[in-house]
């Protein structure tokens, strides 16, 4: 078998696939697959967008003498960078 027709082959394959009916099962899955796709780049917006602000107040405290932030306490950093922006603005 030479390229040329496996080529072909290829392409009369594709093209059987291309025509097949669409059914509810496609488009559920479609939308369940595009739903997951969404929130998992949302949480590692998220994480990328939260991680940097909690990390540089760490290391702006232990440079300054304060008690650094503990790993285990990000809600309360993450509360006093939104006071500190309060008060900013």
């Amino acid at each position: 078998m030479n390229g040329i027709s496996a080529k072909t082959d290829g392409q009369s394959v594709i093209a059987r696939l291309e025509r097949l009916p669409q059914s509810w099962w496609h488009v559920k899955t479609r939308i369940v697959v595009g739903t997951a796709t969404f929130f998992d780049a949302f949480d590692a917006l998220s994480i990328a967008v939260t991680t940097e602000p909690i990390r540089n107040e760490a290391v702006s405290a232990s440079r300054s003498g304060e008690r650094a932030l503990k790993p285990s306490s990000p809600r309360r950093a993450m509360m006093k960078l939104c006071s500190r922006a309060r008060k900013n603005s």
